[in-house]
């Protein structure tokens, strides 16, 4: 069957680079032919509650370009507030600055989002290991009538915050009056454990549209309760990321054919810090001198060096869910940093999944006493290693199930 995925935007993310690849190998193995759905570039504007818009300028450590861009489409969005249809007014912008261009002289190419860029290391990993489309958004049916089924997920594919103006083709909006597709959503995440980064009406719109999925799997147990009280979506189930579907040999062979053997010849403690602050510096360092390692930043390295960094650590330091899903991968002992600012739900979620909460810090418990333990608690990893594989089989049935071919007379234009 061929499989349409939509997710976050391929850029120079380990994690969600990674989870793209680990979803399409796993349906693979499955039997089917999976291809991701690439937004090119989008000239609208940010979109979103007011609410919505704020938080993303008062996000610590961005750059102040940024911080005053994002103030003034505030600032736009309150102005227009009143006449409230803001797909309107975007467009009429948009057309007007596109004729300015022309006349110009610069001309708009089509081209990954101009806020997620992609280094030469991750364009080479996406074009060597993941099958891809670059299409517009919303899409045209013309673009995507070759896909049997679309798949949403994994990543943070339902947070207003993070997709903006994609958020409705992330419920499949451009669909919802096909019915003779299937539609899937597989550990689907909104990242944090409520809808406040949703509109009222998008909430009542996104369930209408949820409701028309064949199956709905979301990755934190919090999500469930958020589909079945907001959504109208009773029967959502509580799946785990793509990446932790497939075997560690899976991502031993990545680094194989890129030829990292190793990213250091000492021992060493690897941090994967992805929002840095002097608590955390402080973890990195102190547990570091704990284990008499060096200390290895993971950031800035290519997809297989930055696997092979986790992989041959002897401890990981990190804020990052897929840094936490990873040393779990690769049972490495590891502690995971509270990021707020990038959802904390997705974290606890996890963690509870595998028993291992005691892993997880705030920045504010970091002192000598709570490091010290935690470098010296050892993990059962036999137990672990148990609750991935009975997760990986619920994951296979779901999708199994969720993909079986309808017979012809369930077939309806």
């Amino acid at each position: 069957m061929k499989i349409g995925i939509f997710t976050q935007p391929l850029c120079s993310n380990y994690g969600g680079s990674i989870q793209n690849f680990a979803l399409q190998t796993f349906l693979k193995k499955l039997g089917h032919e999976p291809i991701t759905l690439r937004e090119k570039k989008s000239h609208r504007l940010p979109n979103g509650s007011l609410k919505t818009l704020f938080q993303k300028i008062v996000v610590p450590n961005i750059p102040l370009k940024k911080r005053i861009m994002r103030t003034g489409v505030l600032l736009y969005r309150i102005m227009t507030f009143p006449f409230c249809d803001w797909e309107k007014i975007d467009s009429a912008l948009v057309f007007c600055w596109r004729i300015f261009r022309k006349m110009s002289g610069k001309r708009c190419k089509n081209a990954p989002r101009p806020n997620r860029i992609e280094t030469p290391d991750f364009k080479k990993f996406h074009e060597q290991h993941i099958n891809f489309r670059w299409i517009h958004f919303p899409p045209k049916w013309r673009n995507v009538s070759d896909c049997e089924a679309f798949v949403v997920g994994s990543d943070q594919v339902w947070r207003p915050v993070y997709n903006g103006v994609s958020q409705m083709t992330m419920f499949l909006d451009f669909a919802r009056s096909k019915k003779n597709i299937k539609r899937i959503a597989y550990a689907a995440s909104f990242g944090i454990d409520n809808l406040s980064e949703f509109m009222p009406a998008q909430i009542e719109y996104c369930g209408k549209l949820l409701q028309k999925f064949d199956a709905v799997s979301v990755r934190e147990d919090s999500g469930v309760e958020l589909c079945k009280n907001y959504l109208g979506i009773t029967n959502a189930v509580h799946l785990i990321d793509p990446t932790l579907l497939l075997d560690k040999r899976e991502y031993e062979r990545l680094t194989e054919i890129a030829g990292e053997k190793t990213v250091s010849d000492r021992n060493f403690t690897a941090a994967y810090i992805l929002d840095k602050t002097p608590e955390k510096d402080m973890a990195s360092n102190k547990i570091a001198s704990l284990l008499k390692t060096e200390l290895k930043d993971l950031k800035g390295l290519s997809v297989a060096q930055w696997i092979a960094g986790i992989r041959d650590a002897e401890f990981v330091v990190t804020d990052s869910f897929h840094g936490t899903a990873f040393s779990i991968i690769f049972n490495k002992r590891f502690i995971t940093i509270g990021n707020s600012a990038r959802g904390m739900a997705r974290f606890n979620s996890l963690l509870k999944i595998f028993n291992l909460k005691d892993r997880f810090i705030l920045p504010e418990d970091i002192n000598d006493s709570n490091l010290e333990r935690l470098v010296q608690t050892q993990i059962n990893w036999d137990e672990v290693n148990k609750i991935r594989s009975y997760e990986t089989e619920r994951a296979r049935k779901f999708l199994e199930d969720a993909l079986k071919k309808r017979e012809k007379n369930d077939y309806t234009d």
